[in-house]
């Protein structure tokens, strides 16, 4: 597979599609929010980072794979306990036995891994960073404690290398990429034996945008632990043959008893779909112009209020008659960051040559949580110039906006072989190949985005990370603050997410009233929020006006803090431009 193939396998045709694409285009009726969380508070760089402190100690202890069905000591009831994922469980077991060995970095680590697990991850980023302090110290576990542990110590898994994972693991969900990657890093030098060490480098180098790089470290993190589920579950997405991948999710159920059903029957549906599709490749640029321009036009419901950009793509009708031409059918699509892949409503799907592969679920949004959906691919899907084979798309069991004014949802990540230029201002999209660029020389002068406005205070480019297909930027917020907020042209209004906002100073907060209607259902705990001031790529608005939305459950599909998505109302005025892959962003234009 080529990178550009690589990423689109793990962004657009990946596990994640099932369980998180719902959660995306709920972005689309944000002037009826989305989705339905349980309310946490919001992730802040807050002291100095343990993981830049100095080497970490050698003091050694078992992964749960080798430990037998009898354990000798508390450490190894406790990792058994892990191994069969019964966190609380395994909690307990650890608290327990740090009552003799309070400092026992191996005792913390486990204790992090178990809150973590239970979503409590702001206590299990405050026991990792003690597990790493005390990883470095001559820390005492007790004689009686370390020889309890027997034959778990011949594994010789440093202690420090275990306490840095433990670390990098809370800091993703906490919302802090940067220093994750930092810590995984430092592991992977410290502990190269640590299997979680590469994946969790892995799973951020292919975040911001290192594929190659990414795919070699799971690749090594799978050699080490072939039978660790964590591992299986980010693996199956980096391997180029389907039928590989979906014996290695098979693999994964067999030994992931206890994990969250979603995410197992997420599984079970992509395994479906990989078996039913074979090795057919999806979203093969049959045509592929040197440069393209397509127009965007506003959608709105109220005069005056923007809800999003559509665009229009092409398919074949579905036939009436064999033998019959056949015709082209429009379909009006919203243009959204905040989506993955293709997502289509039913009625628009019956009227296209479209064929059915497997069944699925979404999960998230109002009235149940649970929405039926079926994946289908359509052999030939045209956007402007641009001509693509096999278009996979997952399809909806009745609308994808409830005014029906659009047939269904684009996300970028189908876009990301070209350099991407989503100019709003402008009312156009632009998509130019950077290989022909490369040919030439040089980029068309007088007719690239690049040529019309510097960019915005002559910021350098943002930094983009791709979690579970989203598009994560950093921001600051009130008082200096920074989080993680999702990129969202599909979102009519910035949202904030009340986990974060419960730590904002200077905003004024109000309950919503009426009823607020997400895809599938009414949502709960929504808010008015007056007075955010958030700073983005040296633009600075003050005293926005946001949506108020409790993201928690969102965060924890996703595995990181997701603090709000940036709405039309900071982007309506700009031209993003994307690098290829997605990798990087510049902003032109106010």
């Amino acid at each position: 597979m080529s990178a550009g193939e690589k990423r689109r396998r793990l962004a657009v045709g990946g596990i994640c599609a099932a369980r998180l694409f719902l959660l995306v285009v709920l972005a689309v009726v944000l002037a009826q929010p989305r989705a339905q969380d349980d309310q946490q508070s919001g992730a802040v760089r807050t002291g100095k980072d343990p993981a830049e402190q100095g080497p970490a100690g050698e003091r050694s202890a078992a992964p749960p794979e080798i430990l037998s069905e009898h354990p000798s000591g508390p450490f190894d009831r406790a990792r058994l306990a892990e191994q069969k994922r019964r966190w609380k469980e395994a909690l307990e077991t650890y608290r327990s036995a740090r009552q003799t060995a309070p400092d026992d970095p191996a005792l913390l680590a486990g204790e992090s891994r178990c809150l973590l697990r239970l979503d409590q991850f702001r206590e299990a980023l405050a026991a990792a960073e003690k597990a790493v302090a005390a990883a470095r110290a001559p820390a005492a576990v007790s004689t009686e404690e370390s020889a309890a542990r027997g034959a778990a110590t011949a594994a010789s898994v440093t202690l420090g290398g275990e306490a840095l994972v433990a670390y990098g693991e809370a800091l993703i969900r906490a919302g802090e990429l940067e220093r994750a990657a930092e810590a995984f890093s430092r592991a992977v030098e410290t502990t190269p034996s640590l299997a979680h060490a590469h994946l969790g480098l892995g799973r951020m180098m292919i975040a911001r945008g290192d594929v190659e790089k990414g795919i070699a470290e799971l690749q090594r993190a799978y050699e080490i632990a072939p039978d660790d589920p964590d591992v299986l579950f980010h693996y199956a997405g980096a391997l180029a043959q389907r039928q590989d991948a979906a014996a290695v999710l098979s693999r994964y159920l067999e030994l992931s008893e206890g994990e969250e059903e979603a995410q197992r029957e997420s599984v079970r549906a992509t395994i479906a779909f990989y078996r039913a599709l074979g090795e057919t490749p999806l979203w093969l640029l049959q045509e592929k112009p040197a440069r393209s321009e397509i127009p965007i036009w506003p959608i709105s419901k109220t005069p005056g209020v923007l809800d999003g950009y559509a665009m229009e793509l092409k398919a074949p009708e579905k036939a009436a008659e064999r033998g019959k031409r056949v015709k082209e059918r429009k379909l009006r699509c919203l243009l959204d960051t905040g989506a993955s892949g293709l997502f289509l409503s039913a009625r628009a799907a019956e009227g296209i040559a479209l064929r059915s592969l497997s069944q699925g679920a979404l999960f998230g949004g109002g009235g149940t949580g649970r929405h039926q959906t079926s994946r289908g691919l359509i052999d030939s899907l045209s956007l402007g110039e641009v001509v693509f084979r096999n278009a996979a798309a997952i399809v909806a069991s009745g609308n994808v906006d409830p005014l029906g004014r659009y047939d269904g949802i684009l996300g970028a990540d189908v876009l990301d072989s070209f350099r991407l230029t989503i100019d709003l201002r402008g009312r156009r999209l632009v998509l130019e190949d950077p290989e022909a660029a490369a040919r030439s020389g040089a980029r068309a002068r007088g007719k690239g985005p690049s040529d019309r406005s510097p960019a915005s205070s002559g910021a350098p480019p943002v930094r983009i990370w791709r979690i579970e297909g989203q598009l994560l930027v950093r921001v600051g917020l009130n008082g200096g603050k920074s989080a993680l907020m999702m990129l969202d042209t599909g979102a009519s209004r910035t949202v904030l997410g009340l986990a974060a906002a419960s730590g904002l100073d200077g905003i004024g907060r109000r309950k919503r009233s009426a009823r607020t209607y997400g895809f599938g259902g009414s949502l709960e705990k929504v808010e008015d929020i007056e007075g955010l001031s958030l700073s983005f790529a040296g633009l600075k608005p003050k005293s926005l006006s946001v949506v108020g939305i409790d993201l928690s459950s969102r965060s924890r599909l996703v595995g990181t803090e997701i603090s709000g998505y940036l709405g039309l109302d900071v982007l309506r005025d700009l031209s993003l431009e994307f690098e290829p892959g997605l990798r990087g962003l510049s902003i032109r234009g106010r």
